[in-house]
């Protein structure tokens, strides 16, 4: 996790250990439908810590299908 100006930022490799799933299935599965929202910076995507809560919310008790 980086700390710019109080904002914070995970990396996906961060969120994937968090989660315990792969970063492809981050990438594939939330990132590209729009429900975990990731900013570019270089080459590298990144996840405020507003947009991982807001995810974390939106996901709470549901099982994956």
């Amino acid at each position: 996790m980086t700390k710019e100006n109080d904002i914070k930022l995970y990396s996906m490799r961060d969120i994937s250990e968090i989660l315990g799933i792969s970063i492809q299935t981050i990438r594939r599965k939330y990132v590209k439908n729009g429900d975990l929202k990731v900013c570019e910076i270089g080459k590298r995507y990144y996840v405020t810590g507003e947009a991982f809560k807001e995810f974390i919310k939106a996901h709470e008790g549901k099982k994956d299908e």
